[in-house]
C-alpha cells in the first residue's frame, strides 16, 4: 500500500488517499470524511512503480521553496514503512517531479471519485450594515 497526504491549507481540504496496486483506496478529508473507493489500476500500479524506482523515501533530499503561511500545503508519500519529505516544491531529481506529478493526478481522481471538494466551504459574506 501506499498514502499520499495533501496537508491543505485555510482555504483547500487536507485529503490523505491510501491505496495498492488494485486500485482499491480508502480517502480520508480533514473535515473527518472516509470513503471507501476504486481508483484506475492502471494509475496505482504505475505511481507504485515509480516509488519503487525511487528507493528508500526517507532518503530522497528536502527541498525547500517559499510557501505562503495561509495558503501553502504540503505533499507528503507514505510507502513501505518509509515517508517522504515534502515533495510539493520543485526537484531537480526529475524522478521526484514525476513521483509528485503521478500523486496529484492520484489525488484529483480520489476528489473526483469521493465528491469531496478541494475548496473548503466559503462562509457567506454578512450583510453590509444598514446607513
Amino acid at each position: 500500500q501506499a498514502t499520499i497526504e495533501d496537508t491543505g491549507s485555510t482555504n483547500r481540504l487536507g485529503l490523505r488517499v491510501t491505496f495498492d496496486e488494485t486500485g482499491r483506496t480508502t480517502v480520508e478529508s480533514r473535515s473527518g470524511d472516509t470513503r471507501q473507493i476504486n481508483l484506475e489500476k492502471t494509475l496505482c500500479k504505475e505511481f507504485i512503480r515509480d516509488l519503487e524506482a525511487v528507493g528508500p523515501l526517507i532518503d530522497i533530499p528536502v527541498v525547500h521553496c517559499p510557501k505562503s503561511v495561509s495558503f501553502g500545503s504540503s505533499l507528503f508519500i507514505e510507502y513501505k514503512g518509509s515517508r517522504s519529505p515534502d515533495i510539493s516544491c520543485p526537484s531537480h531529481d526529475l524522478r521526484i517531479g514525476e513521483i509528485s506529478k503521478h500523486a496529484n493526478q492520484i489525488l484529483q481522481a480520489a476528489r473526483e471519485a469521493t465528491g469531496i471538494p478541494s475548496r473548503t466551504a466559503r462562509p457567506h459574506p454578512l450583510p453590509s450594515p444598514a446607513q
